[in-house]
């Protein structure tokens, strides 16, 4: 089992090798070596709140970093979270329609909260990077649009040819 912070927790409880910074043989380990477990990661599902996948990973200065990657009710990518450098975080979302076609895909943005499991629902304006997708009845994407701080900068538009009646 990895305890988050202590390099060789992976031997069994009560092994005489099982100290913070030796292996199972014993000897001397650090987060670079590949006998030392560097990610842990955990789930939740919900029926109330979004379901998490919670990730772990042992730096090489010793710390611990923890992601956070948020799914809809089916599962889907909705958002990601990581610690951003100097405190806060970066985040991405992911929104779909009732049909299950990606309609706003949110590129990274600055919170300045600490990462949490908890879904975050920014105002359109203040996310620097965004694409949003507008389909026909068919599916296929008609519209997208690259939109910054609210205000859309392009769109490119698609069209598709209508083929004859057999």
């Amino acid at each position: 089992m990895w305890l988050p912070g202590r390099a060789g927790s992976s031997t069994p409880a009560g092994d005489p090798a099982a100290k913070a910074g030796k292996n199972i043989a014993g000897k001397a380990v650090t987060a670079d070596d590949p006998s030392v477990p560097n990610m842990h990661y955990s789930y939740t599902l919900s029926d109330s709140a979004a379901n998490v996948v919670t990730t772990q990973t042992l730096q090489t200065d010793g710390s611990v970093q923890t992601t956070y990657d948020l799914a809809d009710g089916l599962l889907r990518k909705r958002q990601t979270k990581e610690p951003a450098p100097g405190g806060g975080q970066t985040l991405t979302d992911v929104y779909y329609d009732d049909r299950g076609l990606e309609v706003k895909d949110n590129g990274p943005y600055y919170n300045s909260e600490p990462p949490t499991d908890v879904l975050v629902v920014p105002d359109d304006k203040s996310v620097p990077t965004q694409k949003t997708l507008q389909y026909d009845q068919a599916g296929r994407p008609t519209v997208e649009s690259f939109v910054s701080l609210g205000k859309t900068q392009w769109s490119t538009t698609h069209t598709y040819a209508v083929t004859g009646e057999a």
